[in-house]
């Protein structure tokens, strides 16, 4: 999922990404180091996708956005529903 705001959205506007509401709950400047312009992290706060939690977390982003934001609270972070756990590599 990819979002891109060109200026950033007032407090309390919500997103949905893959299913998943995120409301804006900060914004506070920021310089970008590669290039010095001037730009926006946005905290936005989820709510965990674990059935019978109601854990509440934050995510920073800045104005663009392309890979997947966290849906589970930081007790059941990387744990949401379908996500399968990757094994690694047998040693030889």
């Amino acid at each position: 999922m990819t979002f891109a705001f060109p200026v950033a959205p007032p407090i309390g506007s919500e997103v949905s990404v893959d299913g998943h509401a995120y409301r804006l709950v900060g914004v506070e400047p920021y310089t970008r180091k590669h290039d010095g312009a001037a730009s926006n992290l946005l905290t936005w706060e989820g709510t965990c996708l674990v059935e019978g939690c109601d854990g509440r977390f934050q995510v920073v982003t800045g104005l663009r956005e392309s890979y997947r934001l966290r849906k589970g609270c930081d007790d059941h972070r990387g744990r949401q529903p379908g996500r399968k756990k990757l094994k690694g590599r047998k040693k030889s």
